[in-house]
């Protein structure tokens, strides 16, 4: 029988591959699911990642998924099996402020509901983030 560990690590692999995934083909110009990915005020995105910064994203959502899957014994820590596990540590604590947010513009808890980017941070963004977060405490502890 495979273990809710397991089964949460593969969950949680999944899900940053196919982040990581959609931030190379940002990297590399694609547009399709772009909009509305970034916090705005009045319309006006906060901010405007270029391809190197978006690719750096991509790299370390795939350094995430391997941390996960060195947890899962599956690549070898070897000596570095205690930075390993707080590298998931790490990972988990990231998502779970990810979702929470910052108040204003982005999390569960923003201020500024009125734009698409919190449209969809309220109905996909934040809640992946608290799921990411939640599989990454039953791989610690399960």
């Amino acid at each position: 029988m495979i273990s809710l560990k397991i089964i949460a690590g593969i969950l949680l692999m999944i899900l940053l591959t196919l982040v990581a995934i959609l931030h190379f083909y940002w990297a590399a110009g694609g547009k399709r699911f772009s909009e509305g990915v970034i916090p705005e005020l009045e319309k006006i995105e906060l901010f405007q990642p270029g391809p190197i910064p978006t690719a750096i994203v991509g790299f370390g959502l795939l350094m995430m998924a391997a941390i996960v899957a060195a947890n899962l014994n599956w690549l070898d820590a070897g000596e570095w099996h205690v930075w390993i596990r707080r590298g998931l540590w790490a990972i988990t604590i990231i998502f779970l402020v990810r979702a929470i947010g910052e108040f204003n513009y982005i999390g569960l808890f923003k201020r500024k509901k009125n734009s698409l980017f919190a449209e969809k941070d309220s109905k996909y963004y934040s809640p992946l983030c608290l799921g990411m977060s939640l599989l990454g405490f039953l791989v610690l502890f399960c």
